[in-house]
């Protein structure tokens, strides 16, 4: 999970409604970036922005009682940075440059106050922290070694820092993200141009998941709470790239074009939801409603209306209720971050193809669509085949509503 004034927006006093909360930088800031939040969205993580190259970017949460706040500063760095806080909302963890040895350690906050240096070792240059898990008691990232190779690691607690194993023929392995346990771990590894998606088990052990045929370069970015759904994606020759999500049953499930930049973001601690970007859509995938376009979804509930067009979103909470949004607005293009509370998935309606809660021509034209394309989920008199008798059951399940 990880991560873009409108007048019509409202800034929540509660978020039991559904509602677009927009997240304010430090007093004194122009911009909020989010990089993060706890499991029920209820503590945000990123950074906040001065407006200026000189100062930067500050670490900082936000929460609903106590607004946006920094966090403490450690090591006196200019470079600290923060990239995950664990589903319970207690840690949070990142990495800066001691300024004593020059290298870059891992951190490691608590809500209580605490701080945790993972340092390097003599034969490594930089450790960088890329996820945690659901208390905040297992940290995964990358570190970087003496001959400037990577190498992917998981640090306890109790067992310090550990490197996982290593994909023979590969110069480079990084770890994305890790489960709920910390049991199981995903990232890639990485030769020249080419990569392959990983997942490491408690043992520290290494398989290669499958990836599309068509990719030399595929890589796994994030991890359903229970291991089971891993998320990524692959790219093909002309550098676009195609989301995936691979379950441990059902296989890989290509989830299409993700366009110039990687768009897959992140997935919902129960592997249903996940939330990713084509283009300049933003969508949310479910296994049984397939494909939602999030603006429609907001339009249709009536938060959209003056919304800029160009609507990112770039992140999903583990219990599935809370998004992470970010758009442009004004004259100055000022950059804003938003969270949208107690997000529901549409009810399922077999004629309402786009999902909007609306029946109009555009799902006769959805439908028509997949249709052609040969999807079955087209076929709705359930016979297998796609056939006229298809056509007579949406105009039918058209007239009939939902």
């Amino acid at each position: 999970m990880r991560a873009l004034g409108v007048a019509a927006v409202v800034v929540a006093t509660s978020v039991h409604a559904q509602e677009i909360v927009e997240i304010p930088p430090i007093a004194g800031d122009v911009s909020f970036e989010i990089e993060d939040l706890s499991s029920n969205g209820s503590v945000v993580l990123g950074h906040s922005w001065d407006g200026t190259p000189t100062k930067g970017l500050t670490p900082a949460i936000w929460s609903l009682d106590s607004g946006t706040r920094a966090l403490p500063m450690v090591l006196g760095a200019e470079a600290l940075r923060v990239f995950a806080i664990s589903a319970d909302g207690t840690t949070v963890v990142g990495h800066a440059i001691d300024p004593a040895t020059a290298k870059r350690v891992g951190v490691r906050w608590t809500r209580g106050g605490s701080v945790t240096i993972i340092p390097p070792s003599a034969e490594q240059t930089a450790v960088f922290a890329h996820d945690t898990n659901v208390d905040g008691s297992v940290v995964v990232g990358q570190v970087r070694l003496t001959d400037g190779s990577s190498r992917a690691y998981i640090w306890t607690q109790g067992g310090g820092l550990r490197l996982l194993e290593h994909p023979a023929a590969f110069a480079d392995s990084i770890a994305m993200a890790v489960d709920d346990s910390g049991a199981t771990v995903v990232g890639f590894a990485q030769a020249g141009h080419a990569a392959v998606p990983c997942l490491w088990n408690a043992d520290g052990a290494v398989t290669v998941l499958p990836s599309s045929a068509d990719s030399d370069y595929s890589i796994a970015q994030g991890i359903s709470g229970d291991g089971r759904r891993v998320i990524g994606s692959w790219s093909d020759d002309l550098g676009t790239y195609f989301a995936y999500v691979w379950d441990q049953d059902s296989g890989l499930i290509d989830l299409g074009l993700g366009g110039e930049t990687n768009g897959v973001q992140s997935i919902s601690r129960d592997g249903r939801i996940v939330a990713w970007a084509s283009g300049s859509e933003s969508l949310i995938f479910d296994d049984e409603l397939g494909l939602v376009n999030v603006r429609r979804y907001l339009e249709a509930r009536g938060l959209a209306r003056q919304l800029p067009e160009r609507l990112g979103v770039s992140g999903i909470s583990s219990d599935g209720r809370t998004l992470v949004m970010a758009y442009v607005e004004g004259a100055d293009r000022q950059y804003v971050s938003a969270i949208l509370t107690n997000f529901t998935l549409p009810t399922n309606c077999p004629p309402d193809v786009d999902l909007n809660e609306t029946l109009d021509a555009f799902d006769f034209l959805a439908f028509v669509n997949r249709f052609n394309a040969g999807d079955l989920r087209s076929d709705l008199d359930g016979d297998g085949t796609l056939t006229i008798a298809d056509f007579i059951a949406f105009q039918a399940a058209f007239a009939a509503g939902c």
